[in-house]
Parts: C-alpha cells; structure tokens; sequence
C-alpha cells in the first residue's frame, strides 16, 4: 500500500515555477489587455492611442523585470500596440506622460523603489494567483 501511494506520488512532478510564472503571465496579460476594451472587444495603445482587439495589443511593462515586485503591478503594465511595446522598447516618453496622468506625479518613483525588491513567490503563490485573474477573464468572457 505504501509503496504504491510512494509510486503515485512520485509520479505527481511538480511544474517549475518558470513554468507556473508563464501561465501567470499568460492570465494577467488577457486581465490588462481586456481592462479598458469595449463591448466590442476593442482596445487603446495607452501610448500611441491606435485602437484594435484587445487580442492583437500586448501589455507592456513601464519597468521591465519578471523577478521584480513590479511584475504583477497593474498600475505598472497596461496595453500597448506591438510597435510602442516591442519596436519602440515600450515608448517610454509617452508611456512616462500617461503614468503621471493617471496616477499622478510620484508614480514613476513609487514604482521604482518597488521594483528594487524581488519577487520570489512560491507554488502556492502562483497557482493561486492563475486561479485568480482565471476566473476573472472567465467572467468577462
């Protein structure tokens, strides 16, 4: 009996956590991207302003870093078209201009002290939080 519940349990791998942070960021992608669309599914580059499907945007990090506490910060990542994003390394002049307008003047600041700190969740962490922004695509789908 022992063994065989050794066997099983052996069997379970555990997914890495780059793997598990993959699917986070698949799920908090669609949450940004679907944030500001329309009952039409469209979208805003928040720096350019180009409209289209939330499914043709990325979201794009003002600071960029997978390990960093910025990583998941929705004041920190918002759609963006793929020439702002990727060609143009995120459009920083504009994305600066939008961050302070919408969160006012110490944003840039704030989210610089924050993304000096590492990010370093657990399993648990993770899969809770693909759960989470799951189920929030789900219900506006």
């Amino acid at each position: 009996m022992e063994r065989e519940r050794l066997k099983r349990n052996k069997k379970k791998k555990l997914k890495p956590i780059s793997t598990l942070k993959k699917k986070l960021w698949k799920e908090f992608s669609i949450f940004i991207r679907q944030t500001d669309m329309n009952g039409h599914g469209l979208t805003a580059c928040v720096t350019c302003g180009v409209v289209g499907h939330w499914t043709s945007f990325h979201s794009g990090h003002f600071i960029h870093g997978h390990s960093k506490q910025t990583f998941l910060d929705d004041r920190n990542v918002h759609v963006q078209c793929v020439k702002c994003n990727h060609y143009l390394s995120g459009n920083l002049i504009e994305y600066s201009e939008f961050m302070r307008k919408k969160y006012g003047p110490d944003i840039i600041e704030v989210l610089q002290e924050k993304s000096h700190m590492i990010w370093k969740p657990s399993r648990q962490e993770l899969n809770e939080l693909i759960l989470h922004y799951k189920e929030i695509n789900e219900s506006k789908a």
